[in-house]
């Protein structure tokens, strides 16, 4: 079959085409039939301006129903999506655009747009979503339509072209354009569809608010609810993600870690006189009322499927989620491979990792301990660069650069990156991973990063959630000496917290120090620290043995 994607749109116009597909923040509705009917209009006038197939085209806006619709009809014309992020600098943007050879970029309702228009090249066409004045477009919606006006919709694409380039995060440089050909892409979808069929469960209602430039949300979001015939509520803002999740109900949340953490936050600050009280109630025998109070509360008291993905969750987020009997899932994969390992809906996922691997998939450890994995959903490399290419995809593995371990059930722990650890001066190497998820337990603390390249001993850096409002500067300070004591003696020596870094402002993307899948930036946070790191560097070379507590 050549057209999966498109089939599968095809046949939900015919079957319901009435039943509403993609609903808006402003409560605009597209059924399946306007979907489809949509999407071929998109893909013909995009044949108009760009006859020939295999061409680069942008999308720049929030999230939106015609955000997905523009792609499908990218896709469907044969050319290549390669959507950019509304948070990226105009530096990043210049360099994408640049990069991926952009011959027409549609642009919708996006905070960044008058920073970064200035940047596009002349030969870029740019076209404006419906429903927004954009600033130097070439064409309105309406006009970009008429231009397909009684023309042929384009052939089908083949399945096995390159269709979608999804950037990377960035963390350490210029984003890497990950390739994926619709065959990929529909096979991604495919392996979280089987997940639920599996399991007898089916999926009727999502909720749309990751960046859809992002591969979780483009496949596990959107994708599988066209093969499974669900509705997408669109959530334009993520600060407006609570009220959506209990407007909607849905029966399916993707997340990262920040999300969860968030949310938790809220109910912490809603349900709890201390974080203590919470817990011993929902430890209690009789715990179920409050835990399906606060499932109304979070809005996922409908929900059988709670992915949280693309960073290691800390494992004490996961207990909390555990409590209030709302088991988050690892969904373990990334760009290069989405989905590789998944959770038995329904089940406890305590003690079992990120799960063991996904319908399709292999896993193995290489002997330097890094997990491999090899599935249909593999991507075809990275675009203009064959060095990184056979670096990462290795006799059909992908070699993830995350470090790891089966168990005898064939569960996969993630403890680290393979290139996160790092040598302290006594010329011994730490693994990050394991020492911030203990760290994380203090629910104070929302974010964290050990470093120590080069210091006597590592130093925790870390910026406070929504329930340390209720304590003092002396409270919050004791915490966490008293947690960074506990967890010192449970570490080799060359392993220790020499000093706490605890940041008064959260990392965020505004300020640099989060990419736009909310990973933290690392080598900018310990450059935005820097004067704290050296600060504690003096204090530990000295050979003061206390453990040092500054803000920053």
């Amino acid at each position: 079959m050549q057209e999966l994607i498109f089939t599968h749109l095809e046949q939900h116009a015919q079957q319901r085409p009435d039943e509403p597909f993609l609903i808006n923040h402003d409560g605009a509705v597209y059924s399946w039939r306007d979907s489809a009917q949509q999407v071929v209009a998109i893909a013909t006038s995009l044949s108009s301006i760009l006859p020939q197939t295999g061409c680069k085209v942008s999308i720049l806006a929030e999230n939106s129903a015609e955000w997905t619709l523009a792609e499908l009809g990218i896709m469907r014309a044969g050319h290549i999506s390669a959507a950019t992020f509304t948070t990226m600098t105009a530096d990043n943007f210049s360099y994408v655009i640049d990069f991926a050879e952009i011959e027409l970029i549609f642009v919708g309702a996006a905070s960044n747009w008058p920073q970064v228009r200035h940047t596009l090249p002349q030969r870029v066409t740019v076209v404006a979503l419906p429903g927004v004045d954009v600033d130097g477009a070439d064409y309105s919606f309406a006009e970009f339509i008429a231009l397909g006006n009684g023309q042929k919709p384009p052939a089908m694409p083949a399945l096995d072209d390159l269709s979608v380039f999804v950037f990377t995060s960035g963390t350490t440089g210029k984003p890497k354009a990950v390739m994926h050909s619709l065959r990929t892409i529909y096979q991604s979808a495919n392996t979280v569809l089987q997940i639920f069929r599996q399991q007898g469960l089916s999926q009727r209602r999502f909720i749309c608010y990751l960046p859809l430039a992002h591969i979780g949300e483009k496949s596990i979001t959107v994708m599988h609810a066209i093969l499974c015939g669900a509705s997408i509520h669109y959530c334009e803002n993520p600060q407006e993600l609570l009220p959506m999740l209990r407007n909607v109900r849905p029966t399916m949340v993707v997340g990262v870690p920040r999300i969860w953490e968030l949310l938790l936050q809220s109910v912490l600050k809603e349900f709890g006189e201390s974080v203590e009280d919470l817990q011993q109630q929902l430890q209690g025998n009789n715990s179920e009322p409050l835990a399906a109070q606060i499932r109304e509360f979070l809005g996922l008291d409908q929900t059988v499927f709670r992915m949280t993905g693309s960073a290691l969750s800390p494992q004490a987020v996961k207990d909390w989620y555990h409590l209030f009997g709302a088991e988050l899932m690892e969904l373990f994969g990334q760009t290069e491979l989405l989905p590789l390992t998944t959770h038995e809906v329904g089940k406890s996922t305590q003690g079992t990792g990120a799960g063991s691997a996904a319908p399709g998939h292999q896993i193995r450890i290489s002997d330097q301990g890094e997990v491999l994995g090899r599935g249909p959903c593999a991507a075809l490399g990275y675009y203009k660069n064959p060095e990184k290419t056979a670096e990462t995809f290795v006799d059909g593995w992908v070699h993830t650069g995350d470090k790891g371990y089966l168990d005898d059930n064939g569960n996969l722990f993630i403890v680290g990156r393979v290139s996160d650890e790092f040598k302290t001066s006594k010329g011994k190497f730490v693994a990050p991973g394991p020492i911030e998820s203990s760290f994380s337990k203090a629910v104070v603390v929302e974010q964290q990063f050990l470093y120590g390249l080069g210091l006597t001993q590592p130093v925790m850096l870390c910026t406070l959630g929504a329930s340390a409002q209720d304590l003092t500067d002396q409270e919050l300070q004791q915490q966490l000496l008293d947690l960074t004591e506990t967890l010192n003696a449970t570490l080799e020596s060359h392993e220790r917290i020499g000093a706490i870094i605890c940041s008064r402002s959260n990392w965020t993307g505004e300020n640099g120090l989060l990419t736009h899948t909310h990973k933290i930036k690392k080598d900018q946070v310990q450059a935005h620290h820097q004067q704290q790191i050296d600060q504690a560097a003096r204090h530990m070379a000295g050979g003061n043995r206390q453990t040092l507590f500054a803000w920053a």
